[in-house]
């Protein structure tokens, strides 16, 4: 996969929402809005253990999500990824991200409504990309 360009990068740590698309049981695509945190080239979410969207993502890995964003057309950019999303396991790794979506929508991972809603229940998927294109109508 292509690196994305220190500016493409740097929107996406930025932004709040990525698009997360994946396949339901019907065969039809999903897509919904989730919270994310970028590690290295790897995008990670946490849902609730019995959500139907991590247990769909556990039956089919394939995914695509979007990070996109913009005020106008004029400073209108995003990135779309194609790739594989699978259950973190490792505890560390686990901690480590849950952490960090902790400080990012809340300032603190120690934060009582981050805790009341990401708990260590949460079941939290590594993204990690196989494509990507993206755009920048701002240059």
């Amino acid at each position: 996969m292509k690196r994305l360009p220190k500016k493409m990068r740097a929107f996406c740590q930025e932004q709040k929402v990525m698009r997360l698309a994946f396949v339901d049981a019907h065969g039809y695509p999903r897509v919904v809005p989730v919270w994310f945190v970028m590690r290295g080239q790897e995008f990670f979410f946490g849902t609730h253990r019995n959500s139907a969207k991590g247990r769909l993502i556990q039956q089919n890995p394939r995914a695509g999500w979007v990070i996109d964003g913009g005020a106008s057309l004029r400073t209108y950019k995003g990135v779309s990824f194609w790739g594989r999303a699978e259950a973190v396991t490792d505890a560390h790794m686990w901690k480590t991200v849950w952490r960090a979506i902790g400080k990012k929508y809340y300032g603190s991972w120690q934060d009582r409504n981050f805790q009341q809603l990401y708990t260590p229940d949460t079941l939290i998927f590594r993204l990690t990309p196989e494509r990507v294109f993206y755009w920048d109508y701002s240059e």
